[in-house]
């Protein structure tokens, strides 16, 4: 599973912000199935290969209960935590592993550790577009009227072709922003 990178999905947002009129009313979709979503039981991980103390204290979760308890969005094959913020919330998304570790009393040198993640799927609340990154493919779509396409793949921070009905899901990929 890919995320898009930070770079490329804040220059995404950059683009989708200008061709919605509720940018600051978006819903976000993550997958349930993240694995630092719903914290750990047990986790440790020593440079110096130290055993792990006797009982070693679980990472918690990453979002309180009532988000973990709140609204999914159920889809074929996968179920999505959903959320709700402005569009640059997208590129807050993400594992704060080094707060989490230092929450749950394990030694770790950067407090500030981020591990960013994309949403898997978002759209504005007047559904001017949509953007899907699949969790199973290294490509992110988005659909929306022929301007913002043409922004897009005007936009030279993005790496981004056109896509028509009918095409592969999966094709050829390059070096260059991993084939997104």
């Amino acid at each position: 599973m890919r995320p898009l990178p930070p770079e490329p999905l804040t220059a995404l947002c950059d683009v989708l912000g200008r061709h919605t009129e509720t940018a600051e009313q978006c819903w976000f979709c993550l997958w349930e199935g993240v694995g630092w979503i719903e914290g750990s039981a047990v986790s440790w991980y020593s440079d110096d290969g130290a055993p792990p103390p006797i009982y070693p204290p679980a990472i918690p979760a990453a979002f309180p209960p009532e988000v973990l308890a709140g609204p999914r969005v159920r889809l074929p094959n996968r179920d999505y935590i959903l959320l709700r913020g402005p569009l640059e919330s997208a590129t807050q998304l993400g594992h704060r592993f080094g707060e989490l570790c230092a929450a749950a009393g394990l030694p770790i040198d950067d407090v500030e550790a981020f591990l960013p993640q994309s949403p898997h799927l978002a759209w504005p609340e007047d559904r001017a577009w949509c953007v899907a990154t699949e969790i199973d493919l290294d490509s992110t779509y988005v659909a929306g009227p022929e301007e913002l396409i043409a922004a897009v793949l005007a936009d030279d921070r993005l790496e981004a072709r056109p896509a028509n009905r009918g095409d592969p899901l999966v094709g050829p990929t390059d070096d260059v922003g991993e084939g997104r």
